[in-house]
């Protein structure tokens, strides 16, 4: 399970408090940290309503993830995308908006978090903080909550190349909803099963120095 979940974190400059889902301890030189293998953090808000002429999902985008490559039937590495659910966060879908996906089956969601094929997102470099902005038209009067995902594969992660900060996100805004990287009104989550443990004590009814 990771070390660490999405939180408010502070970048100063224009941004001040933002939300991002690294680990400091991964930090090298002027880079803030980043991300491990076999991560999946998502970050979900509240239930909002989606009121008819105020439906556009905005917010600030950054990220700096594993290039963009893939294998077989998955076309990305590592990636984030944004989500949405109707029924209170028992199912998701991915939503499509601006910027563009840059991949369009994520092997980390599909293959490793075993979402299957056909899950898009992002890779590689927003090269900065960009503009996001997703039309909820087709929601309007329906509570949604709308989720910020990003999941890592098996292999090349921050401890690989310290440019890798995984994502983050800022100035969230949906009709009378805003969020500016407080830790107030966000619900950070990990989407990893952990193992469990399964040592058990047994009675083998012979004694403790007998060869089992």
């Amino acid at each position: 399970v990771s070390p660490v979940e999405w939180r408010s974190f502070e970048v100063g400059g224009d941004h001040g408090n933002v939300w991002w889902m690294g680990d400091e301890a991964l930090a090298s030189g002027d880079n803030i940290g980043g991300y491990l293998s076999h991560e999946y953090l998502v970050l979900d808000t509240p239930s909002i309503n989606v009121t008819a002429g105020n439906s556009t999902l905005t917010f600030d985008l950054n990220y700096a993830v594993e290039s963009v490559g893939g294998t077989g039937q998955y076309d990305g590495w590592d990636g984030c995308n944004i989500r949405i659910s109707t029924d209170e966060g028992a199912t998701w879908t991915v939503l499509t908006g601006t910027p563009a996906y840059n991949f369009t089956s994520g092997y980390g969601f599909g293959f490793e978090h075993g979402e299957g094929v056909g899950v898009p997102g992002w890779g590689g470099s927003s090269s900065g903080w960009v503009n996001a902005s997703f039309d909820l038209s087709a929601y309007e009067g329906q509570d949604v909550k709308i989720r910020f995902a990003f999941a890592s594969d098996p292999a090349t992660n921050t401890s690989d190349n310290s440019s890798y900060f995984g994502m983050a996100i800022d100035n969230i805004v949906l009709g009378d909803f805003q969020n500016i990287g407080s830790s107030v009104g966000m619900i950070p989550g990990n989407m990893v099963q952990g193992g469990g443990d399964h040592w058990n004590q047994v009675s083998p009814g012979y004694e403790s120095d007998t060869a089992m």
